[in-house]
């Protein structure tokens, strides 16, 4: 019988320090889809999306890789299907970017080699294709945390995964880079490359994923296409904010608008000081 390639948790369950994280997860991520984990802080998008790489073992129900359980699988072996993008990277040798990106081939390279030419065109094309390529020879403890970001982003690329799974990928980055980054996305979805990101950014969500699996406590409030789970009422009742549903006027993509908070919605009001207690000064020129 042929197993479908693909990830797939089961009834999944994580148990940390006595506290239950997340329960009774169960969810599909088929080849070539682009799942979005959408919740408020706290609802477990984290913790799921390292239930899915591997970094954590499921307390109870399983998580499966083209039919086999994760844990199962040789550390090598795995590597080569699954990539994961932290939502923060904590580098404190001063590597350079281009060594950095290089470390996304250690799976494809055996003990005591060096890399081969095809590694280092792996990681240049990663390099590239994440406008990266002028930070190559800088040291990473230097670079900024969008710079940062777009080389493990170009690290994980490296790996050449068939899964990749991403935590925030667009939360430091300026406009330019967000935009990059989502075309990126998408064009790696057309090569094939299943996707799977935990992002705060519904908008994104909308406009990329093919499914979103909405979180809160922990548990699936809802899974389906995003146009589908994200309706006003829903986003409402899980992120306590009230959105208008539009129409964007180049693309066509629904996206979503929030209405700003009141204060009888238990948001607090601000006064702002006048001009005189602000600057220290007024100028008012009817005064002698």
């Amino acid at each position: 019988m042929t197993v479908q390639a693909g990830l797939r948790l089961t009834a999944v369950a994580y148990r940390a320090d006595h506290k239950l994280l997340l329960q009774g997860i169960t969810v599909d991520v088929h080849a070539g889809a682009c799942l979005g984990i959408l919740g408020p802080n706290g609802a477990g998008k984290s913790t799921l999306l390292r239930l899915l790489a591997g970094v954590l073992p499921p307390s109870a129900g399983q998580v499966l890789l083209d039919g086999q359980a994760l844990q199962c699988w040789p550390a090598r072996a795995r590597a080569r299907r699954l990539a994961l993008v932290p939502q923060r990277t904590e580098l404190t040798f001063p590597l350079r970017a281009r060594e950095v990106v290089l470390l996304g081939r250690t799976p494809y390279v055996g003990r005591w080699q060096q890399e081969s030419r095809e590694d280092v065109r792996v990681a240049e094309e990663a390099m590239a294709l994440t406008d990266t390529t002028h930070l190559a020879e800088q040291a990473v403890t230097t670079l900024s945390g969008g710079e940062l970001q777009r080389v493990v982003i170009a690290r994980a690329l490296a790996q050449q995964p068939a899964f990749l799974l991403l935590d925030e990928p667009t939360a430091s980055l300026d406009l330019r880079h967000q935009l990059e980054i989502s075309s990126l996305l998408s064009t790696l979805r057309r090569r094939g490359v299943t996707i799977v990101l935990a992002t705060h950014d519904l908008n994104l969500a909308l406009a990329l994923c093919s499914t979103v699996l909405l979180l809160q406590q922990g548990r699936i409030v809802a899974v389906g296409p995003p146009a589908a789970v994200l309706t006003p009422q829903r986003v409402r009742a899980v992120f306590a904010v009230d959105v208008c549903l539009a129409h964007h006027p180049v693309t066509g993509m629904p996206y979503l608008i929030p209405v700003p908070l009141r204060a009888d919605d238990g948001f607090p009001s601000f006064t702002l000081p006048d001009e005189e207690d602000h600057y220290g000064t007024r100028d008012d020129s009817s005064e002698p």
